[in-house]
């Protein structure tokens, strides 16, 4: 990606950001850099289609990061864990004016972008109890396909803020527990006795980018 082109994208996600979507205009991104709307053109024809193009570039950072996250885990349970801590903590970091706009001003992106996002969950979490199954780790007799999006709706629900109104317990004790229950109910004998042994050294505070 060209540089004038990455510089768009930055300050476009800075404003949207801080001050909502529908509320900054192609012009006020513009002048933010100092450059005419017709070198902007260049790269995006519209507002929308440089909405796309960040969102996009978002996920591609999140499967990145995602990914050496995994590579770097001693094994499927310490790489769930390490995963699941970045996308509560994108989830938790998310800017709410934004995503509002998104949602009601862009629907169809926003669509794009929810089904993309649980799509790389899914595979991700297939991926992981694969992982498990073939270290020893899960049950081979498990519901893959069900058992990955039931835990995408565990994630989700942890962070709908209607879901946890009335609850008076950090985000790092219910997904703490969340987490816990999820791996007795998948792993085998090996797998809990692993998972008992390092738990006591497992961080499950989200805001804290080391495990």
């Amino acid at each position: 990606m060209k540089d004038k082109q990455q510089e768009i994208i930055k300050v476009a996600r800075d404003m949207f950001g801080e001050y909502g979507i529908r509320s900054v205009s192609v012009d006020d991104i513009c002048r933010q850099i100092s450059i005419s709307k017709k070198t902007l053109y260049q790269y995006y024809s519209n507002k929308a289609e440089l909405l796309d193009s960040l969102l996009f570039q978002e996920m591609e950072k999140v499967k990145t990061e995602a990914f050496k996250i995994k590579a770097e885990a001693n094994n499927a349970i310490h790489a769930l864990l390490l995963v699941s801590k970045l996308i509560s903590r994108l989830s938790i970091n998310a800017k709410p004016a934004a995503a509002f706009d998104l949602k009601k001003y862009y629907p169809e992106l926003y669509k794009k972008f929810v089904d993309k996002k649980r799509q790389m969950a899914y595979d991700g979490i297939v991926m992981n109890l694969k992982r498990g199954i073939s270290e020893g780790l899960y049950r081979d007799n498990l519901s893959i396909e069900v058992i990955a999006r039931l835990y995408i709706q565990k994630i989700e629900q942890m962070h709908d803020k209607e879901f946890l109104q009335n609850m008076e317990f950090s985000h790092e004790c219910i997904f703490e527990i969340m987490f816990e229950n999820h791996i007795r109910g998948i792993a085998n004998q090996k797998g809990i006795e692993v998972f008992e042994k390092e738990k006591e050294n497992l961080n499950f505070n989200i805001d804290d980018t080391i495990a």
